[in-house]
């Protein structure tokens, strides 16, 4: 028996549940996959990057610090050399050719006797990729009342 005032209610039971198909999962994925490697490789080359001008600061220094050697030299004295620098630039090599300039080089005709060319490179020993130049000219000091 039923009674009239009982109401049955009967439930419909949907077959969609709310989560993902696997599907847009894996495609989901595969966005983030893609996304993840492009900023690594952007963070790879933002340290290269770094790595480059960091030895470019420190080679410019050391080439500063060996001109500045090479001024206190007498100008007599200045030849071709090469060697590594000290303790607080360990790994860093250097080359220095010193040779008198060549009127050819200016416009003149004849070697020039009072000034030198001074061609240095820094480089980092072992790695002949990093090298760092300076080429600069000295001039012999000239004496009062020299002609």
């Amino acid at each position: 028996m039923l009674n009239s005032s009982a109401v049955i209610h009967n439930k419909v039971v949907s077959q969609k549940s709310g989560g993902f198909t696997l599907l847009e999962v894996m495609i989901a994925v595969a966005l983030i996959a893609i996304a993840i490697v492009s900023l690594m490789a952007s963070q790879s080359q933002s340290i290269s990057v770094a790595g480059i001008s960091r030895f470019n600061i420190d080679a410019s220094f050391l080439a500063r610090k060996k001109l500045t050697e090479l001024r206190i030299i007498d100008y007599d004295s200045l030849s071709s050399e090469t060697g590594e620098f000290e303790e607080d630039a360990s790994g860093f090599s250097f080359e220095l050719e010193v040779r008198p300039l060549d009127g050819d080089e200016i416009g003149f005709e004849n070697e020039i006797d009072s000034l030198k060319i001074i061609n240095l490179k820094i480089f980092r020993t072992g790695v002949p990729d990093e090298t760092y130049w300076v080429r600069t000219v000295v001039m012999k000091q000239i004496e009062p009342g020299s002609p």
